[in-house]
């Protein structure tokens, strides 16, 4: 047992998950096992009211849900429930464990690659298992939100927005049933802005002022079925559906003669899905998963811009869909060795056509109609091998085709072999170094191959004709040691290579082309620890402190020439946070920032600056129910430096114009008062002061001192939430 500040904080070790002790002594042998486990009362100290809480709580892990594609492939997490996958389709694993009460929750245990066998790592090198109760709580929430905010001038956002969610959980039996549904509507008035034009003409930059107007609703349901043969069946499916228009106000006075720019589009998205999942275990050895999905995505694009002398208009109708299955097999051979077996198969399609209008001329434009299929089908091997005590070998090995046909173009078929090697070794107590190779390959962006254009600048995208799927090859080198209840030192040392990245690259001044480029390398160093003060007798302060740095290497698919890889270059972060322990009092104070290397555009190049930043956590508990919360975020500032050229950009050729937006948020701050009537009701009462944002962006051709200059301020807006959430325990 270890004390940790009056609370009891168990973390027992073992073989197996399925043979995990509930005894509230630490075994040393156990540790050595690689699995740590958090029993209820070690979050006790954090007042936690969901099972998300307790996930943000558990030392050392970081939360991940990642895209790898569509379909049932698409999403990857760390994260496990009941030591099963979540279903790829229906609610994600936030909604899941942000609908769950914390006393549904029975151990939450921290698995370290190498630490058991028959467990889903998905690639990670940790990964946290959620044990639930075998019956979840009956609950029902409704999260009402109402804001406006502004006054009338139109330097202001004048917004207002409201919102309505019903959250909802049923047992029935050995069966639960899970609704989510809501609608949002929202009308906005934005200040005027400096639109994307073509840097030639840099007097017509101001763009009108606009009302927007955007109504959501949606609908989903998710439901498992237990069975008495040890069986499963999960079935979900969503409805959602959203539309925003955007039209100019009419602006009378002496400042309508600068806004030469109007602009309005039209947007519609109809989205549906059904998905299900059936799981049969045999006996303690073996199950058999089998999940589809089939979806269809609708979308229409209107979009009109005009200035004195012009006018174009865009229309866009988009539609894709899936429909895939998937077919695993698992089996424990031994006590050292797990086998799975994976058989999936998935069509897409996309469909849509694109038309341009210029003073109701239509244009001819590449890529304009655009129908593409594509169908995958692969056989993945996977195994997981206790080769010698303290040694844990993985592997994957997956092998198929896809065929791509667009139309007008011949078939693109190719074979994809793709797969995962890990090695990891606890070469002493709580203390393991892991090394994992993983070669992936991508799917495509199916909307590639329709042409776009943005009106406001003279370039136009035309469909890709023929793409490669993009692959990368990801090496990393891991340490993670453990000390104490909160202590962990980690090391991640990694090279990545993207082949094949998709870009866009010109083929005229005017026109441009999504294209497969020159590679694309990555290395990076990450560092984190998390340091209690034991030794000081502050068991409940802990120093949590990041530190990440990226070098990288590509070509510039526009001029030739070597450059850095857009993105984050140096992130940095410190803070430290004092747990609530025996006091009423908690507090977290955290400080950050990010250096970015440049991004770049075909006629463009662009780099973000931000400032230091902190943010401040504070938790007040009255008594046994009521607490208050309340976090408060510093000011931000930004800066953003754009380069435009007058042409494609070339080796040595300056640019014509340039951009300087610098950018400020006031500190906002964020308070809620919570009341819980505990394991029956939560009501809580949230108020947002949203802060205000200022912005000047000056436009000045390249060398002279003096330009176009735009200022505009957002006022602060106010925002309420009240949330009522009942349980039936």
């Amino acid at each position: 047992m270890v004390s940790f500040s009056g609370k009891i904080a168990v973390l027992v070790l073992s073989v197996s998950l399925a043979s995990v002790s509930f005894s509230q002594s630490a075994d040393e042998n156990q540790i050595t096992q690689g699995i740590r486990v958090f029993v209820p009362a070690y979050y006790l100290q954090f007042d936690p009211v969901t099972a998300l809480d307790m996930v943000q709580q558990t030392p050392g892990f970081n939360p991940q849900e990642q895209s790898g594609g569509r379909g049932l492939a698409g999403v990857r997490t760390n994260i496990l429930i009941n030591g099963k996958r979540p279903p790829p389709k229906g609610q994600s694993i936030w909604q899941q464990l942000s609908n769950r009460p914390y006393t549904s929750v029975t151990r939450i245990d921290l698995i370290n690659t190498g630490a058991t066998l028959g467990i889903d790592m998905q690639g990670y090198t940790q990964v946290a298992n959620i044990i639930l109760e075998d019956e979840d709580p009956d609950y029902f929430e409704l999260s009402s939100q109402f804001n406006r905010s502004g006054d009338g001038d139109v330097r202001q956002r004048n917004e207002r927005n409201t919102e309505l969610d019903l959250t909802g959980n049923l047992s029935w039996g050995q069966h639960d049933f899970s609704l989510r549904a809501g609608l949002m509507d929202r009308s906005t008035k934005t200040p005027s802005d400096f639109v994307d034009i073509d840097p030639a003409n840099p007097e017509q930059r101001i763009s009108s002022q606009n009302q927007n107007d955007q109504g959501e609703n949606y609908l989903q349901l998710s439901s498992i079925f237990n069975f008495q043969n040890e069986s499963s069946l999960s079935v979900n499916a969503e409805l959602n559906t959203q539309e925003r228009i955007s039209e100019p106000i009419p602006v009378g006075g002496g400042s309508a003669a600068v806004l030469a720019i109007s602009e309005s589009f039209l947007n519609d998205r109809d989205f549906q899905e059904v998905s299900a999942e059936y799981l049969r275990t045999f006996g303690m050895r073996s199950d058999l998963m089998f999940a589809v999905v089939d979806s269809r995505n609708i979308q229409t694009n209107e979009s009109t811009f005009s200035d004195e002398l012009d006018l174009l208009s865009l229309k866009r109708n988009r539609e894709s869909g899936e429909t895939a299955a998937r077919l695993r097999l698992t089996n424990n051979y031994s006590n050292n060795l797990t086998l799975r077996a994976i058989a999936s198969s998935a069509f897409n399609y996309f469909e849509g056509n694109l038309r341009l209008f210029e003073n109701g001329q239509l244009q001819t434009l590449a890529g304009s109609d655009s129908r593409v299929e594509e169908d995958r089908h692969s056989l993945t091997m996977e195994a997981d091998w206790n080769w010698k005590e303290n040694w844990t070998l993985r592997g994957s090995l997956s092998g198929g085709i896809y065929a791509i046909e667009a139309k007008g173009v011949s078939s693109n078929d190719q074979t994809e072999v793709k797969g995962l090697t890990s090695v990891a070794y606890q070469f002493r107590d709580r203390t393991t170094i892991t090394w994992e190779s993983r070669y992936d390959i991508g799917q495509l962006s199916l909307s590639q191959f329709l042409a776009s254009s943005s009106l406001s600048s003279e370039i136009l995208q035309a469909g890709a004709v023929r793409l490669d799927s993009e692959s990368n090859w990801r090496h990393t080198l891991n340490y993670d040691q453990r000390f104490g209840d909160r202590g962990v030192l980690k090391f991640t040392l990694g090279h990545y290579i993207l082949e094949n990245p998709i870009r866009s690259v010109p083929l005229s001044d005017s026109l441009i082309v999504s294209q497969n480029t020159n590679a694309e390398k990555i290395t990076w160093f990450d560092t984190n620890i998390e340091h209690p003060f034991a030794r000081f007798n502050m068991e409940d302060l802990v120093l949590d402190a990041g530190f990440n740095i990226q070098d990288s290497e590509t070509i510039d698919p526009v001029t030739g020439e070597s450059r850095d890889v857009s993105g984050s270059r140096l992130r940095w972060s410190l803070g430290l946070k004092k747990n609530p322990g025996e006091s009423k009092w908690s507090w977290e104070l955290n400080t950050w920032r990010n250096i970015n290397n440049k991004n770049y555009s075909v006629r463009g190049a662009n780099v973000w600056q931000q400032s230091h930043q902190w943010r401040a956590f504070l938790q007040y508990e009255f008594f046994q129910g009521l607490r208050l919360n309340a976090r408060i975020e510093s000011p931000r500032d930004e800066r953003n430096l754009e380069e435009f050229f007058s042409t494609v950009r070339q080796p040595g050729l300056a640019p014509s114009f340039l951009a300087t937006t610098d950018s400020r948020r006031d500190s906002s701050a964020r308070i809620s008062l919570q009341w819980r009537l505990k394991k029956y009701m939560e009501v809580t009462a949230t108020i947002n002061p949203r802060p205000r944002f200022q912005s000047r962006e000056m436009l000045r051709e390249f060398g002279a001192k003096d330009g176009t200059l735009l200022a505009r301020e957002i006022a602060q807006g106010p925002q309420a939430e009240l949330r009522f959430r009942i349980y039936n325990r």
